[in-house]
């Protein structure tokens, strides 16, 4: 809490990446030291973290190459704990409604087979606007495969929107969202 606003950050594994360059080698040949050899793409990076609550499925997947995508996955986690204050995979409610904690093993499971963790009805039921703007993002962002998973400069783009919506309008209901972001539409 900082002059009177939260600030969140997740730098996930905090890897600087950097641009492979494409160099030509005496022969002539397109040569590189680097994995992705793609003119100017960003290179991909190796997973280092163990715990499978925060990584994304693809890091689960123990991937080697890795990209940008997997920190959208962890926005889905901030945002996820925002919406329901729990952290998600940590918990899972059964059918009575009784707290169980989720062994590792299940949760690679479930998080491998494209699963998303509990979600409250309360929050799936909410007719708050922000509430349902923030769960659309959670589970764009918890998309499984990161090339289908929406770039951050996608969600920010869709969240800039909607703030310039609720600043002229702060009646602006889901509804009127959806029918001018449509990364919103489909839930």
């Amino acid at each position: 809490h900082i002059d009177g606003r939260f600030k969140y950050n997740d730098f996930n594994i905090a890897i600087l990446q950097k641009r492979s360059v494409i160099k030509k080698d005496s022969a002539g040949t397109n040569t590189t030291n680097r994995v992705d050899v793609n003119n100017n793409a960003m290179c991909s990076f190796p997973s280092l973290y163990q715990n499978p609550q925060w990584r994304s499925v693809e890091e689960i997947q123990n991937k080697t190459n890795l990209t940008e995508q997997i920190d959208v996955y962890s926005l889905g986690n901030i945002f996820y704990r925002i919406l329901t204050d729990n952290s998600p995979w940590y918990r899972l409610e059964n059918e009575g409604h009784k707290k169980i904690i989720m062994s590792k093993e299940e949760l690679v499971v479930r998080k491998k087979s494209g699963r998303l963790p509990k979600i409250p009805s309360k929050i799936l039921n909410s007719s708050d606007t922000a509430e349902q703007i923030l769960l659309r993002v959670t589970l764009l962002a918890f998309t499984s495969n990161p090339i289908e998973r929406p770039t951050s400069l996608i969600l920010a783009k869709a969240l800039s929107l909607v703030l310039d919506m609720i600043k002229k309008d702060r009646n602006v209901t889901i509804e009127d969202v959806t029918s001018e972001v449509p990364i919103f539409r489909n839930f």
